[in-house]
């Protein structure tokens, strides 16, 4: 599904840029309640153009039996040109 930046609830969002693959990534805090458990995770989309988004793809989901209340922050770089994800530790 195509979608402009208006049409995505996120809090946070960090932008990766994939230059070898003309796209950009956007992670960010998705919760539909950010502040209220339990924290679902964090999703993806991808562009080319930062204007027209692709996703959401699911980027982190909490085990079964996580004790996680809510998702903080988000943050992601390139690594040998693939995106990483890393989560807030202090969430």
């Amino acid at each position: 599904m195509t979608l402009k930046c208006s049409d995505i609830q996120m809090r946070d969002p960090f932008v990766v840029p994939l230059p070898a693959e003309g796209r950009y990534l956007l992670f960010g805090t998705t919760d539909k309640n950010i502040w209220s458990g339990p924290g679902t995770g964090f999703d993806c989309y991808s562009s080319r153009d930062l204007v027209n988004w692709d996703g959401p793809i699911p980027a982190f989901r909490p085990p079964a039996r996580s004790r996680l209340s809510h998702a903080g922050g988000c943050h992601a770089h390139a690594d040998a040109g693939r995106a990483v994800g890393l989560r807030d530790a202090g969430a």
